[in-house]
């Protein structure tokens, strides 16, 4: 039981409750809601936008959205099998395709940035 709290608590990245409440916070929608955005919705822009840096950064030459989206998916197949989400609910669907999106939208605003400010 305590190897399965350990990997179920690895989903949240171990985050202290009182963090996890703000993050867990819906700007758009409830957790009755099919469709919903919350805190992490941001994280997940801003993960993108941090991980598409770093892609950018070590391995220029990478299919750059495809390296992304894989890295992101790798991470959502984690919440899958830690039951941290619950893949097979439309809901949970819904829910993985909201994270991807929010994702791959900051590793798309990272590349505009670069090309618009940074000249690429």
């Amino acid at each position: 039981m305590i190897v399965r709290d350990v990997l179920f608590r690895s989903g949240d990245l171990f985050l202290p409750q009182n963090l996890r409440r703000i993050l867990d916070f819906y700007l758009i929608g409830n957790s009755q809601s099919l469709f919903y955005v919350n805190v992490w919705s941001i994280v997940h822009f801003l993960s993108g936008i941090i991980a598409g840096s770093l892609v950018y950064q070590y391995h220029p030459r990478a299919n750059y959205y495809f390296s992304l989206f894989v890295l992101h998916s790798i991470w959502e197949l984690w919440q899958v099998f830690i039951l941290n989400t619950k893949y097979w609910t439309t809901r949970g669907l819904i829910d993985i395709l909201t994270d991807t999106i929010f994702f791959m939208s900051g590793t798309w605003i990272f590349i505009q940035y670069k090309k618009n400010f940074l000249s690429l």
